[in-house]
């Protein structure tokens, strides 16, 4: 998605989806989550994509953000109210990014970041 703003652009002019799913439950949202695409995820907010939707797996956007610390991506969505998490797990999306914050063994200021931004639910 890197440099396809435009492309998003063109497509929501002639009418596209701002959050159709793929076979595997993946929305627009979900990529530009994981590949840490700041602008494209607030286009995708500005156009009315739900905050936090699952895919196949139950994983959300946040959850995505998180695994491959992207904090600012990470934050937005927070903001935008992305904090539903698993189903029937008891897991919040914050409690499972912080759990993929240390599996990835980050000791930095970004996991600092991540508990001083993120909301608790």
């Amino acid at each position: 998605m890197e440099g396809h703003l435009a492309v998003g652009e063109l497509l929501a002019a002639r009418g596209a989806e701002a959050s159709p799913a793929d076979g595997k439950g993946m929305r627009p949202l979900h990529l530009a989550a994981w590949f840490g695409h700041l602008e494209y995820t607030k286009h995708l907010a500005a156009r009315g994509a739900e905050a936090s939707p699952a895919d196949g797996k139950d994983n959300r956007p946040l959850h995505f953000a998180a695994e491959k610390r992207h904090m600012a991506v990470a934050e937005h969505l927070a903001e935008r109210g992305a904090g539903a998490g698993r189903k029937g797990s008891g897991q919040t999306s914050r409690t499972v990014g912080l759990q993929r914050l240390r599996q990835t063994g980050t000791k930095d200021t970004k996991q600092n970041t991540w508990r001083q931004t993120l909301p608790l639910s």
